[in-house]
């Protein structure tokens, strides 16, 4: 039987324009059915798109494919569907904070493509948007973002080539060659978990991971997660200022060189995990569903990534403190001034015990840093690296 008689693909189509910015509605849908045809050339299924609710930016600036994924995962879970392609007109950022034309995210099933750079004609002039060469170049690149989502490699040419703004270009490139792309689609029907209950879906979430470690492993890698607090100022700040004082005080030595090492160790422990799970639970951090008992498969996978991102934050700011608490002990703390403190009843700390130290002091400073960092739900998911870019 013909695979075009079975399950199709949905797509839904979110168009979000900026403040003063044209109607994208008509273009969206022009662009919408120039894909069409390729897809399911390549694929042998048919395709269906249709616009859900449009995303109304506040103000004319620099977007994320992070600022677009709350909304489009939740139109994707609401009305069930296997992809969502983002349409704006506001300027385009990559996760390598460099303008670009289209992002797409395999992870979380979203494609973002922007306007902006496809109308631009030299350094002043601005294409209508049914030139017909912003209308190929949109179709082209929306074409290669699709094939990012299903996982194709780029290809020497045709859609899959790296994306590049051709003035010139009269028609939207075909995948070459097409038997990837048609492997590739069936990936995007999935089964969906069947949740009843908080241990079911977290027995789900545990499952996902096994469904593609290799998935998963990657965007922990492009996510560098245990560099993330250096992308946030706010939290390490907020982390690394109460150090300044608790290494120079009396009542901390008192307590971390008479701690035990069990102790020390389970404090620390606890830390790293509570404030994992108050970061990705207090700032709602993973992606949104609809109430009921289906929980799809890649939006379970990428609930992971994040909370795993957000665990390995943690761990990489706790090392970070050890190695400075460390350093305050070792290099600035006169070693005199710390055996004489009037609490402290011991006359030599080896490394062991500064190391004990460093570690409570640190725990400390992590919990600070989660509690007082000032940072934002918008701005931890704006530094993973969710979304890879085609141009």
């Amino acid at each position: 039987m013909d695979a075009r008689q079975g399950r199709e693909v949905e797509v839904g189509v979110i168009v979000a324009p900026a403040p003063g910015g044209e109607d994208l509605h008509e273009f969206a849908s022009r662009l919408m059915k120039d894909v069409q045809k390729p897809l399911e050339e390549a694929t042998n299924r048919r395709w269906r798109f249709r616009q859900t609710e449009d995303v109304k930016l506040q103000a004319d600036e620099k977007q994320t494919g992070a600022d677009f994924v709350a909304q489009a995962s939740l139109q994707l879970a609401e009305n069930s569907l296997d992809l969502m392609v983002v349409v704006t007109d506001a300027p385009l950022l990559s996760h390598m904070h460099r303008i670009t034309s289209g992002v797409a995210s395999p992870l979380t099933r979203i494609c973002v493509l922007s306007t902006r750079q496809l109308r631009k004609q030299g350094k002043t002039t601005d294409l209508p948007l049914d030139a017909p060469s912003v209308r190929w170049n949109a179709a082209t690149l929306l074409l290669n973002l699709i094939g990012r989502v299903l996982g194709a490699k780029e290809t020497p040419s045709g859609a899959m080539a790296h994306f590049s703004n051709e003035p010139g270009r009269k028609k939207a490139e075909r995948y070459v060659p097409p038997e990837q792309i048609k492997v590739l689609a069936g990936r995007l029907i999935e089964p969906a978990y069947h949740v009843t209950g908080p241990m079911s879906e977290l027995w789900a979430h545990i499952r996902s991971i096994f469904f593609d470690p290799k998935m998963l492993l990657r965007a922990l890698s492009r996510n560098r997660a245990l560099f993330l607090p250096l992308k946030l100022s706010g939290l390490a700040a907020a982390a690394v200022a109460p150090v300044f004082v608790l290494v120079f005080t009396a009542e901390m030595w008192d307590a971390g060189l008479h701690m035990a090492n069990r102790t020390s160790e389970i404090y620390s422990l606890l830390t790293i995990a509570a404030t994992t799970i108050y970061l990705s639970f207090a700032l709602n951090l993973f992606l949104p569903r609809k109430e009921t008992t289906r929980l799809p498969r890649h939006l379970a996978l990428a609930n992971v990534v994040i909370f795993t991102t957000i665990l390995l934050g943690m761990i990489g700011l706790y090392v970070m403190l050890i190695l400075f608490s460390l350093a305050l002990e070792v290099l600035v703390m006169p070693h005199e001034l710390a055996y004489t403190l009037p609490t402290l009843k011991i006359a030599h700390a080896d490394f062991g015990d500064k190391l004990r130290l460093a570690g409570f002091v640190s725990a400390v400073g992590v919990t600070t840093g989660a509690l007082a960092g000032g940072v934002q739900g918008r701005d931890i998911l704006r530094q993973l690296a969710l979304f890879e870019t085609a141009s």
